[in-house]
């Protein structure tokens, strides 16, 4: 297939290295890598105490090969800027055991054009049929992983961030009879750490009302020639089409995402910004396109669902901070560039601030520590302020936008998302306008209460 930067081709997956394997190829250099990889899905719960079905299992690779693919298909420093800044054409081959399911146009095509709107990547599939054994989640009986017998209402992802927290929290605060898995995934071994730990003080607040069910991948290039991407671009796929596979194992049809909206619909700062220059990882959109690729593929309705669409993060944290429980919250983790020292969150990237933001609205104290507000351990540097005053000016042309009198008109034809996710979401759309517009009004109060307290050291 000409035009292609990258084949992924997938050997196996399973739960030893030995067994495992994918083949990178580079189609500008005819170069090709081996990586090794493995799924530890034991503790995904068992319907009806069955073996996971095939089709899940197809899944978990899938959304795995994903991540593999996105995080290492990396352009080449030897490119030009102008080239390396494109977007890759990638070829992904894998093995299914539902082939005959998988493997038809539409799938190939919803999941080209869903990974296209993640990534703005071009991604291509090829669903060769199966010829190893599965894991052993598929080939014996497992007994169910050792946790809290509780009768689950709903599963949510858990990421070990404060939204997610503040999320749960919220949930679990409004109604005593609600209850959560927490499902958490991922390849970083610290964030399934902080996972657990945040799971666990939840679980302390709410006693017998949750339970953590976490699905870690792990990678290993015995090479070290692999080059990896830090953007991870499918995020969002990859750890909502996990979720779905922990939702649907609990006998549900729903996934709960919990983000607050400013996080979720992830405007961009200026007009010269474009796509994926800010994530879509939980996106409205992202989360309506995700459900009709499941519903067909589970031949059955399946959704997901954000309750705090139009909460600002101060909004959702505010149960948290103003109920004594802010140890929880600094023991979470936002950050988008996280550093290897004994204080790792920045400070400056646009999550931290969001953060800091929303913290300082409901306190004076922010016990998280940053990289930034740190002077022992990092000096400031010209770049740390971009987000700071990136963030500061789009406050400011959102202030004009809704002093005007067509505010919908003047901020729906200044993000052209607004008006997409007002046409297809699934309340009136005179309701979703006016809930959007109350979103960033809120928004933009909240930074002109706190301006003076967030931001002082990018200003020295």
């Amino acid at each position: 297939m000409s035009g292609l930067d990258y084949t992924f081709t997938v050997e196996h997956i399973g739960e030893r290295f030995k067994e495992s394997g994918l083949s990178i190829t580079d189609n500008h250099t005819n170069e090709t890598l081996t990586i090794q990889i493995i799924v530890n899905d034991k503790q995904l719960p068992l319907l009806n105490y069955q073996a996971l079905p095939a089709l899940l299992s197809d899944l978990i690779n899938l959304a795995v090969a994903v991540h593999l693919a996105d995080r290492l298909g990396k352009k080449h420093g030897r490119m030009p800027r102008s080239l390396s800044e494109m977007p890759r054409h990638i070829l992904l081959r894998l093995p299914v055991q539902t082939h005959e399911k998988l493997n038809t146009s539409y799938i190939r095509e919803k999941l080209q054009d869903i990974l296209y709107w993640f990534t703005e990547d071009f991604w291509s599939f090829e669903f060769l049929p199966y010829e190893r054994r599965g894991r052993s989640t598929q080939t014996q009986l497992i007994l169910p992983f050792p946790s809290p017998s509780i009768p689950t209402a709903k599963t949510a992802l858990w990421s070990g961030g404060l939204d997610a927290f503040a999320g749960a929290y919220q949930q679990l605060l409004a109604d005593d009879t609600t209850h959560y898995t927490l499902f958490g995934t991922g390849s970083n071994g610290y964030m399934n750490k902080v996972q657990a730990k945040t799971a666990y003080a939840l679980a302390e607040l709410f006693p017998g009302r949750t339970k953590l069910v976490q699905l870690p991948f792990t990678l290993k290039d015995t090479s070290n020639e692999a080059k990896k991407s830090s953007s991870m671009r499918s995020r969002g796929f990859v750890f909502l089409l996990l979720g779905a596979v922990c939702a649907y194992q609990e006998g549900q049809d729903t996934l709960y995402v919990h983000e607050n909206g400013i996080g979720a619909i992830n405007l961009p700062f200026r007009k010269s910004e474009v796509g994926v220059d800010h994530s879509r990882s939980v996106h409205p959109l992202s989360l309506r396109s995700m459900g009709e690729l499941l519903s067909t593929i589970f031949e059955q309705k399946f959704s997901f669902k954000n309750p705090f669409l139009f909460w600002t993060k101060a909004q959702m944290c505010k149960e948290l901070l103003t109920n004594h429980v802010a140890a929880q919250v600094f023991a979470t983790v936002s950050c988008d560039r996280r550093h290897r020292a004994s204080v790792m969150q920045c400070g400056y990237c646009s999550s931290c601030l969001l953060r800091r933001q929303a913290i300082a609205v409901h306190s004076d104290s922010d016990g998280t520590g940053y990289q930034i507000t740190d002077s022992v351990s990092r000096k400031l540097k010209r770049e740390d302020a971009t987000h700071y005053r990136a963030m500061l000016a789009q406050v400011e042309d959102m202030k004009a936008l809704l002093a005007a009198p067509d505010s919908w008109r003047k901020m729906a034809r200044h993000y052209k998302t607004l008006m997409d996710i007002m046409e297809n979401g699934d309340e009136p759309q005179e309701r979703t306008q006016t809930q959007i517009l109350h979103l960033y009004q809120r928004y933009v109060y909240e930074w002109e209460y706190i301006k003076e307290r967030i931001g002082p050291e990018f200003l020295e």
